[in-house]
């Protein structure tokens, strides 16, 4: 019986034992179920991401290829770009040539132009001396022509005073001839009327080849008047001329 007590002890130990071992396993086996379930769910979500990345990386290989073949095209129209300008290059160093020899040409040409210049301002300077002369000799010809003016005024008075003269003389020639005409009327009637009166008719002659000399001198005073005049309107023209 006491063995027996002892076995049931010793069984119910192990029972025990089991159970709780069990216990343990089922604790153990809910946390692997979980530890399980959160790797099945970083599983998937590392899936996930992995299809995420490879879609991501299509897309970028894809556009890398796009942007390679567009990089090789700009690679071979650079190259082409690069041979045009090679052959620009080329005809540029050309005319770079021949911009030089015209860049010489030019030198000598304005060497040339600056010796030209050199003497054109050594004419100048002779000809602003020629020019300082001849203002002077202006500025002498305005008084002289100053002066001409106050004697072309002087000589319009006295031309003017010698027509006043001429419209006087012809004024008494005027009247003399016809006192002449009455005299050689009167003459007439004289001659007509007495002969005995000769010493009469001899003063008339004699007022008569008086007033006649008169009209002489009268008409020889208004010849030189009018050569005068003419003289004078000469000068004065000769004056408005200069």
């Amino acid at each position: 019986m006491h063995l027996a007590s002892d076995q049931k002890d010793l069984l119910i130990s192990q029972l025990k034992a089991e159970i709780f071992e069990i216990q343990q396993r089922d604790k153990d086996y809910l946390a692997l179920r979980d530890q399980l379930y959160a790797i099945q769910t970083k599983y998937r979500h590392l899936q996930d991401e992995k299809l995420c990345q490879e879609n991501e990386f299509k897309t970028r290989q894809d556009s890398n290829c796009i942007t390679l073949h567009g990089l090789k095209k700009e690679c071979d129209d650079a190259r082409h770009h690069l041979n045009d300008k090679n052959r620009c290059n080329n005809d540029m160093q050309v005319e770079i040539g021949a911009l030089r020899e015209q860049i010489s040409r030019r030198e000598a040409e304005i060497f040339g132009y600056q010796r030209e210049c050199q003497s054109k301002s050594d004419h100048s300077f002779a000809l602003r001396k020629d020019i300082d002369a001849a203002t002077f000799e202006l500025q002498k010809l305005k008084e002289e022509r100053c002066r001409d003016q106050q004697e072309i005024d002087r000589l319009r008075d006295i031309n003017c005073h010698k027509e006043r003269e001429n419209a006087e003389i012809d004024s008494r020639i005027k009247a003399a001839e016809h006192d002449l005409f009455k005299l050689q009327e009167r003459a007439q009637e004289l001659q007509k009327i007495s002969e005995h009166k000769d010493y009469d008719l001899k003063k008339t002659t004699e007022a008569f080849d008086a007033t006649h000399m008169d009209l002489l001198k009268a008409r020889d005073e208004a010849a030189r008047l009018q050569d005068e005049q003419m003289n004078l309107k000469r000068a004065l023209d000769c004056k408005k001329a200069e």
